[in-house]
């Protein structure tokens, strides 16, 4: 299990990341992420790797809200940066499709506005190669 990022104080965010081992009941440190962050999107890919989008770095501005993405890869410990994705959010939800996209959906868009039709798809890369994001909807009465 991975356990990445979070407030350690009021608006004082973390990059760390730590791996639960049920079998030793043991917690131990991975790699670092670059940016440290809150209230972000943690979704497990397909192949093992871990999304982590959006959040929120820093006090309470509008220009708080993250659209980076990092990915961490198991089988070295390393985060490496993804593309980032189309909107600004913290809060949001997202979940990993059958084809392997991952759906982005929800979350505050500035202080107190919630945009819950917010959505988007997000292609992590392949082990190696750039992401991308591929399509954003203002809402889902125009599907």
């Amino acid at each position: 299990m991975l356990v990445a990022t979070g407030d350690v104080a009021d608006s004082v965010e973390t990059n760390t990341a730590e791996i639960y081992n049920p079998n030793t009941n043991s917690w131990s440190f991975t790699g670092s992420l670059s940016q440290g962050r809150r209230n972000d999107v943690q979704v497990a890919l397909a192949d093992g790797r871990v999304l982590v989008a959006d959040g929120a770095a820093g006090g309470p501005t509008c220009g708080r809200f993250l659209n980076s993405t990092e990915i961490y890869d198991p089988a070295t410990g390393l985060w490496s940066p993804g593309a980032p994705t189309l909107d600004s959010r913290e809060s949001g939800t997202g979940i990993r499709l059958a084809d392997g996209r991952v759906l982005l959906a929800g979350g505050y868009i500035c202080d107190g506005v919630i945009e819950p039709t917010l959505t988007e798809l997000y292609d992590p890369p392949p082990t190696l190669g750039p992401a991308r994001a591929t399509c954003r909807s203002a809402g889902w009465a125009a599907h």
